[in-house]
């Protein structure tokens, strides 16, 4: 079995460049690395280091071993952080419902902070509309960012961001040239509509009774549809680009998100560092 304090110094006299360099980087005697690479060449049976100039250099045998000893060092590393994980106990695994109207830039930038901080645990994402309070009621996922309202003691929540929804068309649609549509003018073109991604029906929201309903199940197809003039509808409004023309601006709906979890869910670190993070 080779002891890894022997690979540290041999990885640590390539990467310093010298015996003497890497004997003050270790803050250990330069014949104990001296006496630790041949124990080392010993075990392998080959020359690590050709010492026939002034200056030790890595023989090809050397160069190749080099970055097989790195690869081992970094998994002992991991495994030391694996075991503080435990010891902490920090959650192997969390399963999280993102909102599809929820600004994904702002999610993604949240969750890299937690894998800087947390980088064992995984972490499995379902983007949803109108059912990420449904799964955390039935515990298929921890953590949820809902758009829907929470009346339930049983949850946890936590209102964390506000968003306009706001009734746009391309503008190439006929609607765009409208100075001031009417619902009748509304009713002649198709309404893209972004439906629950649950099983569970739920109430639908900005829905223009007179108008033809086109159903979609996320909200980049929803948003291209639009975009390529096959109807109009609501779109969050840090999706809105100069490719869409605001339609009346009394029907803007203002959306309220929660972060959400089941009342008993115990907290680990992650959890807690997600939590706050939102």
């Amino acid at each position: 079995m080779i002891d890894l304090n022997v690979l540290q110094s041999f990885t640590t006299i390539v990467q310093e460049g010298s015996f003497r360099a890497a004997a003050k980087a270790l803050s250990k005697a330069q014949p104990v690395l001296s006496y630790h690479v041949k124990s080392l060449e010993t075990y392998l049976g080959v020359a690590l280091f050709d010492r026939s100039a002034y200056r030790a250099t890595l023989t090809p045998d050397g160069k190749r071993y080099f970055q097989k000893a790195l690869t081992l060092l970094k998994h002992a590393q991991d495994l030391d952080s694996f075991k503080l994980s435990l010891k902490q106990g920090i959650e192997a695994q969390l399963a999280l419902s993102i909102s599809s109207l929820y600004p994904l830039h702002d999610f993604t930038e949240k969750l890299k902070s937690i894998q800087t901080q947390f980088p064992d645990t995984v972490f499995s994402v379902s983007i949803d509309t109108l059912d990420g309070l449904n799964k955390v009621k039935k515990k298929d996922v921890d953590f949820a960012i809902s758009e829907q309202h929470v009346d339930d003691i049983n949850i946890k929540e936590s209102r964390c961001y506000d968003m306009d929804m706001v009734l746009v068309c391309a503008t190439t649609h006929p609607l765009a040239s409208t100075s001031s549509a009417s619902i009748q003018d509304f009713a002649e073109y198709p309404q893209i509509t972004l439906k629950s991604s649950g099983k569970i029906p739920t109430k639908d929201h900005g829905i223009f009774t007179l108008a033809k309903q086109w159903l979609v199940t996320d909200m980049h197809t929803k948003k291209q549809l639009i975009q390529e003039g096959f109807g109009w509808g609501y779109l969050p409004d840090h999706t809105i680009d100069h490719r869409f023309h605001p339609l009346d601006k009394t029907h803007t709906k203002n959306i309220h998100f929660r972060k959400v979890c089941k009342q008993d869910h115990l907290f680990g670190p992650v959890m807690q560092h997600l939590w706050n993070l939102f």
